[in-house]
């Protein structure tokens, strides 16, 4: 009789809580009818993020079910939906600002906070809340996201959010900083200063700056038998190279070799100790974005005198130039391809005319005989492949095609970048649209420069929308083409002959027995 009583007080104690939890309003999952999602599926969500992180459920990915809306494509689109996020909560408010830099997606609100989102699965990583606009835009590296933010630099750690250091120059800067990570880490910081990483930035008064960090382990006495251990970072110049404008554009740092142009119209390379290697000339301020090819070992650049250059990157002596009659918007994409699709392209972006696609042809390679080496025949030329009107940059390039943003209303000035809301999806070797889609409340996209012939861990496609929700969305192709259709279309193979009638006739008959 005693156990039948306990087991009825329990079940009315349940029925109990549960009334209690509906009338309070405590609810432990999630119902998202108005977004198609399904009821009943559990929210996972942390306080630091905007965005819902991973859960060990999901298998390291921030797909919550129920929290994003279900969305059909055209047929004739060759696209599908990678994943999405949750919206971001109107206490870091609206997306305002997107980049895609080095696998990672950062974004940038009007409130000021900073969210990076990993760019293969969608998982927000961390979210930073900032005092002030970030100046220019952000640079990633192995370990780090530097930002500017009221000419101070902010070191953010990369997996983890922290801010690990802040630190002001003695000059104002004027481009965007780059930062270069040393080869090893040292395994012990003690009391006495360590360099560590390495910062080049340009400055108004015509200089580029090369600064070193270092750090420290100081120790802080608490009480009389108490101490801590604070580290400590400084802003160091190692060297400074001078030239006769102020350095406004892009800064590009390969194979130890730093990039950069000027006002004064010269594109200037120096290596990693600041030692002159070249300095190149052309006819207008060089304020622009860099693009840097390995393979062709060629550097990409516009000038004010509206033409592009393409110069050899380890000698600066120049390849050719396409004039463009306007002035070059943002930075220019490279797509050299690989062993089987020799894309050999590099899209520019034309004030108010569109997105160019040029293409180079490589010379070829040097014979050699018992007496020595041939000089080559002809240099490296370039065509103008195809041209598509109204397309302000490229928001992802796949082996066979090209996807372009496109703007609705025209450019006022060159440094004016409208939201592109309208996807051009192109034949990069044909030059034609094959298809042209609005992304469902599409509030604009961001450039994606991906490299998708990367030897290692390459870079697949992908589209990153940020909706009028004020959520991330990133699209894929269904079928990615690979092999050599690309060669293909730009070089037919020609047509094999076919075998005569008596041969084939020999070699239908059997062979007699010996």
């Amino acid at each position: 009789m005693r156990t039948s009583m306990t087991v009825r007080g329990w079940r009315a104690l349940g029925i109990a809580s549960i009334v209690a939890a509906a009338i309070l309003g405590c609810s432990f999952y999630r119902v998202d009818s108005e977004e198609g999602g399904r009821s009943g599926e559990k929210a996972v969500a942390t306080a630091a993020s905007p965005i819902p992180a991973a859960s060990p459920a999901a298998g390291g990915q921030a797909r919550t079910e129920g929290t994003y809306p279900n969305v059909v494509l055209p047929e004739d689109i060759n696209l599908e939906l990678d994943w999405p996020t949750p919206p971001v909560g109107e206490e870091f408010g609206r997306i305002e600002r997107g980049w895609v830099i080095g696998g990672v997606i950062l974004l940038e609100t009007d409130k000021h906070a900073l969210i990076a989102i990993r760019k293969d699965n969608g998982v927000t990583m961390w979210t930073v809340q900032l005092d002030a606009p970030i100046r220019y835009h952000p640079t990633v590296s192995a370990g780090h996201v530097v930002v500017n933010v009221r000419n101070n630099l902010l070191a953010i750690e990369r997996r983890t959010g922290e801010i690990r250091w802040r630190l002001m120059p003695k000059f104002v800067m004027s481009s965007a900083p780059l930062l270069v990570e040393p080869i090893s880490y040292p395994s012990r910081i003690g009391p006495d200063w360590v360099a560590l990483e390495t910062i080049y930035v340009g400055s108004w008064d015509g200089k580029l700056h090369a600064l070193e960090v270092r750090g420290r382990m100081r120790s802080y006495y608490k009480e009389a038998n108490e101490s801590a251990l604070v580290a400590e970072y400084m802003l160091r110049e190692i060297w400074h190279k001078t030239a006769r404008g102020a350095v406004t554009g892009e800064i590009a740092f390969v194979d130890n070799i730093v990039y950069f142009g000027s006002d004064d119209s010269y594109m200037y390379s120096v290596n990693r100790e600041g030692m002159d290697r070249f300095a190149y000339q052309a006819q207008g301020a060089i304020r622009g974005g860099i693009a840097v090819a390995v393979g062709p070992q060629s550097l990409y650049f516009g000038s004010d005198d509206r033409c592009f250059y393409c110069l050899d990157r380890l000698t600066g002596k120049k390849k050719w130039a396409y004039p463009a009659g306007a002035s070059i918007v943002g930075t220019p994409c490279a797509d050299p391809g690989n062993a089987e699709i020799r894309s050999c392209m590099v899209y520019v972006s034309v004030f108010n005319q569109g997105i160019v696609a040029l293409q180079y042809t490589l010379p070829p390679p040097m014979k050699t005989t018992g007496k020595g080496s041939v000089t080559q025949t002809f240099d490296e030329s370039y065509s103008v492949k195809w041209q598509v009107p109204g397309a302000l940059a490229v928001v992802g390039v796949s082996p066979t095609h090209v996807y372009l943003g496109k703007i609705r209303e025209p450019q006022k000035h060159e440094d004016d970048m409208p939201k592109m809301k309208d996807l051009l999806i192109v034949d990069k070797f044909t030059g034609e649209v094959t298809s042209r889609w609005t992304p469902p409340r599409c509030d604009f996209m961001i450039r994606n420069h991906n490299d998708w012939a990367r030897p290692s861990l390459p870079d697949p496609m992908k589209v990153i929308v940020v909706t009028e929700d004020n959520r991330v969305m990133a699209y894929k192709e269904k079928k990615p083409v690979t092999g050599p259709i690309g060669v293909r279309k730009l070089r037919p193979e020609p047509a094999a002959p076919e075998p005569k009638k008596a041969e084939a006739g020999k070699e239908a008959e059997p062979k007699k027995a010996e």
